[in-house]
């Protein structure tokens, strides 16, 4: 959903193997979780060619277009497959490859998108009525009224860093399956949602001691001169004592 292109971690061991975990010799696998099978299904649907309508998950990973990058043979058999699933709409090949549009699985509500949505507004029964525009990390857009029992939908894992407010008034924070959602009043509104995280104040803390401590060492100290005898004073003192 963010990005695209090889990315630094997929050429690290240590991320690629971060689903391996147990002890030495009795490793095992990680099981997926929601995010990630939601995904697995997704794409195994499609490429399936089995007619299964995939777009209540594509809906909630925010994905509104799919774009296969091959252009080989088999990609050309793999096309033709998803030619054939409901809701992919066909755009054509383009300079990344082949791609098709999500049609909107409420066709009453919705209208197809020119861009991908990750924020919806759902009414009482799941059903997506709007599509809200975001930016990349946060949400500040008008939203029309509607009926009671709605919730604002992100695509992103439930996290309590999320916060929303309609017109300056916090919303509660709720689940959608596994993505972040709030309640949303029936009344119209300037919606604003941010992400905050929650361990940013200690690690600011954190950064803060560092720094400090890296200025104290850092200031010179006077070297301490060792006594190895007598001082000039005592010396001559001891002299004048002497020749008296």
């Amino acid at each position: 959903m963010r990005g695209s292109g090889t990315t630094l971690d997929s050429l690290s061991a240590i991320a690629a193997a971060r689903n391996i975990i147990g002890a030495p010799g009795a490793e095992q696998v990680r099981d997926d979780d929601d995010v990630t099978a939601a995904v697995r299904r997704v794409v195994a649907t499609m490429v399936g060619g089995q007619g299964v309508d995939p777009r209540s998950d594509l809906e909630q990973l925010g994905v509104g277009f799919v774009v296969l990058r091959s252009a080989d043979t088999a990609a050309q058999l793999t096309a033709s497959r998803m030619d054939a699933v409901p809701g992919l709409v066909a755009v054509g090949q383009t300079d990344v490859g082949w791609l098709w549009r999500i049609s909107p699985q409420n066709q009453q509500g919705l209208q197809a998108a020119d861009v991908a949505h990750r924020v919806r507004i759902v009414d009482a029964r799941g059903a997506a009525t709007v599509l809200v525009a975001s930016r990349t990390d946060d949400v500040d857009t008008a939203v029309p009224a509607g009926a009671e029992g709605r919730l604002v939908v992100l695509a992103e894992r439930a996290d309590p860093g999320w916060s929303a407010w309609l017109d300056g008034r916090k919303l509660t924070s709720t689940t959608s399956g596994w993505s972040q959602a709030f309640t949303l009043p029936a009344s119209a509104g300037q919606l604003s949602v941010r992400y905050q995280n929650p361990w940013s104040f200690w690690a600011a803390a954190g950064q803060i001691a560092v720094i400090g401590l890296t200025v104290i060492l850092a200031i010179p100290m006077p070297a301490r001169r060792p006594r190895t005898g007598l001082s000039r004073d005592e010396g001559s003192l001891r002299k004048e004592h002497q020749h008296a």
